[in-house]
Formats: C-alpha cells, structure tokens, sequence
C-alpha cells in the first residue's frame, strides 16, 4: 500500500520541495495548510491516515503539532526543504 505523508509548511521552497521529496520515495502527500483550525487539521488527517507528518520550522511548535500523539513521526524542514531532524511527537 502507498503511504501518505502529510505536509504543513508555510510559504517557502519546502511548499515545492517537500512534495516532490515525497512523490520521488514513491508516497502520497496530504497537503495541510497551517492557518486551518485544528479540527480541520484533525478531519482531514484522521480522513487520510498519514504515517509520516512534515512540518517546516515555523510550524513545528503549532498547538495542533503538539496535540499529535507518540505514534506521529514528525521530520522538521527548513525553509529551503533540507531535513532538520526527524522525531516521534
């Protein structure tokens, strides 16, 4: 089965590199756009189950980023895509 990555970053190269990151290791990407309410976050996540969340730097600390539980593997990226690091929420 194809897994699903899902993507929260703001405006910046990650909003075009990190898709295609993920479209090149052969997954899909949910794209997920930080100013949503958390509810949204939730539906469409909880919709579309994926197993790997990237989030840029700014968003690394968004309320709903912290609400995920240690199930979530979150992998931070700089503005420019470059992974920064990689850990269980």
């Amino acid at each position: 089965a194809e897994e699903g990555v899902g993507l929260l970053v703001g405006r910046s190269a990650a909003q075009v590199t990190a898709p295609l990151g993920v479209l090149r290791a052969g997954a899909s990407y949910v794209p997920l756009d930080p100013r949503w309410p958390e509810d949204r976050l939730s539906r469409v996540t909880g919709a579309a189950a994926p197993r790997l969340l990237v989030v840029d730097e700014g968003n690394r600390t968004h309320p709903w980023v912290r609400s995920l539980g240690p199930g979530t593997r979150i992998v931070t990226v700089d503005a420019a895509g470059r992974v920064r690091d990689g850990r269980p929420a």
